[in-house]
């Protein structure tokens, strides 16, 4: 996960699409992490972070968030 949010960044821009995509990992209450000890806290907040950072840029219009 951590490699797409990276390339999503790099991009710089969003579309409607992957920002409600990112607004449900923003609400989501379970652990983003693929540890299973107690490394998964940090790597929690530093994904939820990047996601954070992600949902600042500006998005591209033309995709709906429908898929249609």
């Amino acid at each position: 996960m951590r490699e797409a949010l990276e390339t999503l960044g790099r991009i710089g821009r969003t579309t409607p699409s992957a920002r409600a995509a990112l607004l449900r990992l923003h609400d989501s209450d379970r652990r983003l992490s693929s540890e299973a000890d107690c490394r998964a806290v940090l790597d929690d907040e530093e994904v939820r972070a990047a996601v954070a950072r992600l949902l600042a840029l500006p998005v591209l219009a033309g995709d709906d968030a429908d898929g249609g």
